[in-house]
């Protein structure tokens, strides 16, 4: 594991290698560990009034790594003090026992916290196991990884769409590769690439690795919803920068931007300081030198668009506090504002801090100000990491003044592979650091900041967000409910944190223009997405006192395609293999025969396919789609879905019950469902779905076994007119249909999708397994035609159960739902056909 020498007295950072310690050993299955819950009012704490001292102070004996998990005499736990003022200082909680060592730590869309990097002994691994932290009730899971992959110093971000956790690169020393001399290969990238689902929490493959080997890479959202890595080192020579630039498409896998091949001198290619700017492009950081990459296409590098007042280390922190404007800490004490909103980047220096903060993590909070934690000074020999003056006082940083406040002091030493983040509740999750170490801190804390205490230092009085929209688009006007009518001064935004390594390239803080109406808060979106890019932020709604609430977790979905919505579409597919129409997602891919797989026949699977042009909805639009599909190969679990919806083709819901389906807003789906779970009629059912719940409505048995490994045929049609939704089902592979919908349902698509629908399948798997195929699929959408009308025109289309009446009332054509169309003649109380097709 690489460690660095701050450059004291030279003129970079010299890297130096640690040999494995010890071997790895045992792994603790769903174990929790009672912790303590930051939503509740914390213990004051050892709020020292001096803002460092040397770990070896607190009996830690340089060089010799000493384990604390935070518990009643381990070594380094210091003396508790009173006198704080929490209203000037904030307040830190007792010392949290943790599983393992936080050196990553992501905010999952529940609210929950991922950890991960080293094992249940402060050892240098993220293959043995991870941790899942839940604030509201203060409990720690520790779950074993079964990806064989080492998570050790990988890159990690959610997905913006489905919300799941991908985790890019790690150690080789996974592999167990070892050297000519026997030793293990450490310190080397590799291509695996991971997924933990806050649902299940179960943590997996994907199945799709990156083009080449990562290890210390960083990982960002790009506007359209494309997940960018760059830099980390490869397998082939110990600390061999990665100059390729990969881009991920959930569903689809890495594609390289063959234009754009960086180079990364010195340690550059250390978690690369990059964000992705208002102008659209990925600005990244090589010590004294900005440069710009175009993520679009085959990439493209603006190289020297800017420079900065002192170098960018890899061990001091940056964070983006505001709108395209990033803060960043130099040597000395130094810092500076990175202004990156224009394509000519500008830097100015602010206040200065302590020159004690390497490896110090910096952290936006609920109200724009930054929070400074943890780090620590040069030894005697100009090394970083050491346990030198470490600094224990959180310090906040004004924008407004360029100022820093230094407040109450931690309990703990944070250096290396420590971490610090926001919570929806407003306090910062502080833990980690070690491995290596002075001291592996098997611990966290928890800092309140000042904003949430009176001036007597009592637990403010917090307004309360009762309800806001899940889905908030760019440019969205939307309602934020109060449980008050006093007034609301703010309302802000922060991305869901994801940090490791003093950095966090997805942080976002966004202050947006609202009216207050009594209770209600009528807010707005102000910005696209290379401002706010696609993902889960937090909102915040703050008082006359700067006092903030907890906050509502919202998605802000990918923007729509840009693909233009085609007022009628069609198409017919007879074999999805080659076909670039589709975007695939999770599990789904195309079997060899040409079907469309939405799962295959694994445990815990969830899989999407949508078409990839939306079309638009009109007031009396409608479409009749006819699928040939086919359930089986397994244990009958759990179903598919047909489903229309109104995000992006990056839609994914969850595992097993959820059918894939589960969780994805603005949303209608019929499911066909052969595994009964708690609340469903059968094994073998149809219903309707609607905004990605799992409330069934209508649920009706089918009229034969679905999941019996034979091809069915499903028609599913909506009535533009009559605002419903109609089902039929035949045995086998069929073209037409002898029998009535088995299902209709009242819906209003346009009221519950928007303005414009894709269209496409979902399916999962839980602990029973099948396979999900579609066969064939074929369908028409488009502008229904209007009741009356005597003929039709070149822009109108009837669908299955329309019928044009002439003028004059005797004469009228139905389309049937096998696609017949018939002529009547109106005579007395009957109608007579005269012609079909």
């Amino acid at each position: 594991m690489p460690f660095f020498h701050a450059p004291s007295r030279c003129a970079s950072p010299l890297i130096a290698a640690l040999a494995v310690a010890a071997a790895l050993a045992g792994c603790s299955s769903g174990s929790d560990v009672a912790t303590s819950g930051p939503n509740a009012t914390p213990t004051p704490s050892a709020n020292t009034t001096a803002g460092s001292t040397d770990v070896t102070a607190l009996e830690v004996q340089r060089g010799v790594p000493t384990i604390d998990r935070g518990l009643d005499g381990d070594a380094g736990r210091t003396a508790k003090n009173s006198g704080t003022a929490p209203a000037r200082d904030g307040q830190w909680s007792d010392v949290i026992p943790w599983p393992l060592i936080a050196i990553h730590a992501a905010l999952n869309p529940d609210g929950t916290v991922l950890t991960y990097g080293a094992d249940e002994n402060g050892q240098e691994s993220g293959q043995l196991e991870y941790a899942v932290f839940d604030p509201s009730t203060g409990r720690n899971t520790l779950l074993p990884n079964l990806t064989k992959t080492n998570l050790f110093c990988s890159a990690q971000t959610l997905l913006p769409s489905s919300g799941r956790m991908l985790l890019a690169g790690g150690d080789i020393r996974g592999t167990g590769q070892v050297l000519p001399d026997g030793q293990l290969l450490t310190n080397r990238g590799v291509r695996d690439v991971n997924v933990f689902d806050f649902r299940d929490r179960s943590l997996v493959g994907t199945g799709t690795p990156m083009a080449r080997p990562r290890w210390y890479n960083s990982l960002l959202t790009l506007p359209d919803g494309r997940l960018l890595t760059l830099g980390g080192i490869d397998d082939k020579e110990q600390f061999k920068a990665v100059g390729e630039v990969e881009v991920f498409t959930e569903g689809q896998g890495w594609r390289t931007l063959q234009n754009a091949n960086l180079s990364l001198p010195g340690n550059a290619w250390w978690y690369p300081r990059a964000w992705l700017t208002p102008n659209g492009r990925v600005t990244f950081m090589t010590e004294h030198i900005l440069h710009s990459l175009d993520p679009n296409g085959a990439g493209r590098v603006f190289d020297a668009v800017g420079t900065l007042p002192f170098p960018s280390w890899i061990n001091l922190p940056a964070t983006m506090f505001d709108r395209g404007r990033v803060l960043m800490l130099g040597q000395g004490g130094q810092a500076a504002v990175v202004d990156l909103r224009g394509d000519t980047p500008t830097a100015t220096p602010t206040g200065r801090t302590g020159d004690n903060r390497y490896w110090s993590t910096l952290t936006t909070l609920a109200d724009g100000k930054v929070l400074l934690t943890g780090g620590g000074a040069l030894d005697d020999r100009g090394y970083d990491n050491s346990g030198t003056r470490v600094a224990l006082a959180a310090s906040i940083w004004d924008p407004a003044t360029g100022a820093w406040t230094d407040g109450a002091s931690a309990q703990k030493s944070r250096e290396y592979h420590s971490t610090a983040m926001l919570l929806p509740d407003a306090t910062v999750l502080v833990g980690g650091g070690g491995a290596p170490g002075p001291v592996s801190q098997l611990n966290a804390e928890i800092y309140r900041p000042p904003y949430l205490f009176t001036a007597s230092g009592a637990p403010a009085p917090r307004p309360r967000i009762t309800s806001v929209p899940s889905t908030i688009a760019h440019g969205e006007s939307f309602v934020v409910a109060m449980n008050t009518t006093a007034p609301i001064k703010r309302v802000t935004m922060v991305r869901a944190g994801s940090v490791t390594h003093s950095l966090d390239v997805e942080q976002r803080f966004l202050e947006l223009p609202f009216r207050q109406n009594g209770n209600h808060l009528d807010a707005r979106l102000d910005a696209d997405a290379n401002t706010a890019p696609p993902g889960f932020y937090m909102v915040f709604a703050i008082d006359a006192a700067g006092v903030p609430s907890v906050a509502k977790i919202v998605r802000v979905p990918v923007p729509r395609a840009t693909v233009p919505p085609s007022a009628m579409l069609g198409t017919s597919i007879t074999s999805f293999a080659g076909n670039t129409a589709i975007a695939m997602n999770g599990d789904a891919d195309v079997s060899n025969d040409g079907a469309l797989r939405l799962t295959s026949a694994k445990t815990s699977q969830a899989g999407s396919a949508w078409y990839r042009s939306p079309v638009t909805l009109l007031p009396t639009s409608s479409f009749v789609t006819r699928f040939q599909f086919r359930m089986g190969g397994g244990t009958n679990g759990d179903g598919f879905a047909f489903v229309v919806q109104g995000n992006d083709t990056m839609a994914l819901g969850g595992a097993g019950g959820a059918l894939g389906y589960g969780g994805i807003e603005r949303s209608i789906a019929v499911k066909f469902d052969a595994y009964q779970n708690a609340g469903e009629p059968n094994d073998n059912h149809i219903a309707v779905l609607v905004n990605g719940s799992m409330v069934a409505i209508a649920p009706t048995p089918a009229p034969f076994r679905l999941a019996d490994n034979a091809v069915h045929t499903a028609w599913v049609v909506y009535d533009g007119i009559g605002k419903r939704l109609l089902v039929n089902l035949e045995q086998g592979a069929t073209n037409v249909t002898s029998t009535w919908p088995v299902l209709t349902v009242p819906l209003d698509l346009p009221a519950i999708v928007g303005d414009a629908m894709l269209m496409g399948f979902t399916a999962g798997t839980g602990g029973a397994v099948q396979e999900h195929r579609i066969e064939h699929w074929s369908f028409t959408a488009g502008v229904a035609p209007v009741p009356g009308a005597d003929s039709l025109r070149t822009d109108r289309m009837l669908f299955p159960w329309q019928s044009l009446v002439s003028i004059g009332g005797q004469y009228f054509a139905q389309m049937q739902l096998d696609g017949n169309f018939v002529v009547y003649r109106n005579e007395g109380g009957g109608a007579r056909p005269l012609w079909a097709t």
